[in-house]
């Protein structure tokens, strides 16, 4: 018998998205930056931050 994992991620393909936006406009940016304007816009990228 063959149990597979079944992953409870959420879909973070919006976020992920925008965090591309973002990083297209202010190039500049790292990732930490990008994260501060994310959760800015209301977006929860790590629940434990």
């Amino acid at each position: 018998m063959t149990i597979r994992y079944q992953t409870t991620r959420a879909d973070d393909a919006v976020p992920r998205h925008r965090m591309r936006a973002v990083a297209e406009v202010r190039c500049r940016f790292g990732y930490r930056r990008l994260h501060v304007l994310l959760k800015r816009e209301g977006y929860l990228i790590n629940h434990k931050a």
